[in-house]
């Protein structure tokens, strides 16, 4: 798995916003609805081709993580989606380029979540 990996929580807050935005809107050209509650957006499922309600809805792409040796980290886009192959040219292009350090979840690290 690759990760992201930043110096603050706040660095890797503000690339993981920057993400769900990028993917909310990704998920709306596709056909999907997506609900802004308060702020946060509400990823719609479907079911037949219909929005699924009562389905439990995505909110974000991850949550940031504190490592082991102090950094935080979010997990990488990379290799998830086709579609999805030059998030990092696209988030260039639109200004973003905060996006930490990408590497391989290190493997002395122990992560109950994943």
């Amino acid at each position: 798995m690759k990760i992201l990996e930043f110096t603050t929580e706040a660095e890797a807050q503000t690339c993981l916003s920057v993400i769900n935005a990028m993917a909310s809107a990704w998920w709306v050209s596709k056909g999907y609805t997506v609900i802004d509650n308060n702020g946060t957006k509400e990823l719609v499922g479907k079911r037949n081709g219909v929005d699924n309600t009562t389905a439990t809805r995505t909110l974000s792409w991850d949550t940031v993580k504190e490592s082991p040796d102090g950094t935080f980290y979010i997990t990488s886009l990379t290799g998830t989606r086709d579609e999805w192959a030059d998030w990092k040219q696209n988030l260039a292009d639109s200004g973003f380029t905060a996006i930490g350090t990408e590497k391989d979840y290190p493997d002395d690290w122990v992560d109950e979540s994943i």
